[in-house]
């Protein structure tokens, strides 16, 4: 694009779209770093309790409970009893040499039902179904934000949408299984026999884990966002140069 392109109405209209879309994704990845920033704290701060020791405490605490995934939980498909499913999708990326593409995973659905956890002194109930999956382990695609410990990929049987033009689809599936050992991030809601727990991220891994995973997201989620912020800035300095020289010109 050459000045005299920029000054034009679609190049000064195609610098201020850039500008609008860098500076909002700049702000949302950086709330996002945020939470995972404040999520990591948190975690940091708390003790790992087990179903003796939330009695000792207040509903509306926030918590972090250690144990497994109780055998009776619910399987919803293959072993899982949490999961996420993937669909695939492709994004053209050009270069000088050629143009090739590459499958990249969106979120198609979520089944993230309420869950018994067993901790060392009895049971605790994950009372809400909107809580946030994790793992210590390393994401097996890099375009996701959220994974479990076990993951497949293949055609979910009798799933019409899973077939396109081409024949079957293959999805990934992502998730937890009964008997796993999680810690999880949230709030007390009742305490008991069974003390209830609203849950914001069920996690695999040790409270350590936990708190790495998220410095390591809010790192990341941090660097791109002051990497938008610096498109943004420049897209806004262009439009302010053309209008500099709009007024110098009248």
């Amino acid at each position: 694009m050459t000045l005299d392109d920029l000054r034009s109405g679609r190049g000064l209209l195609m610098v201020g779209l850039v500008a609008l879309v860098s500076g909002a994704v700049g702000i949302g990845t950086g709330l996002a770093s945020s939470k995972s920033r404040k999520e990591g704290r948190v975690a940091r701060a708390l003790d790992v309790w087990d179903t003796a020791t939330l009695n000792r405490l207040a509903p509306g605490d926030p918590v972090l409970v250690g144990g497994k995934l109780a055998q009776d939980n619910a399987v919803l498909f293959r072993d899982y009893v949490a999961y996420l499913e993937y669909e695939p999708y492709k994004k053209k990326f050009s270069s000088s040499s050629s143009r090739r593409r590459k499958i990249h995973w969106r979120e198609e659905r979520r089944a993230t039902p309420e869950l018994r956890v067993e901790t060392a002194t009895g049971g605790v109930r994950v009372s809400n179904t909107d809580y946030q999956l994790g793992a210590a382990t390393p994401a097996p695609e890099n375009d996701v934000d959220e994974w479990g410990p076990t993951s497949w990929k293949g055609v979910r049987e009798g799933d019409a949408s899973a077939t396109g033009l081409l024949g079957p689809r293959e999805r990934w599936y992502t998730g937890f299984k009964a008997g796993e050992r999680v810690v999880i991030l949230g709030t007390l809601v009742n305490t008991g026999d069974t003390p209830e727990v609203k849950a914001q991220r069920v996690f695999s891994g040790t409270q350590q884990e936990l708190v790495r995973a998220a410095e390591r997201s809010s790192r990341g989620l941090w660097l791109l966002a002051r990497v938008m912020f610096g498109v943004c800035a420049v897209a806004l300095a262009l439009l302010i140069w053309s209008g500099v020289q709009h007024l110098r010109e009248n």
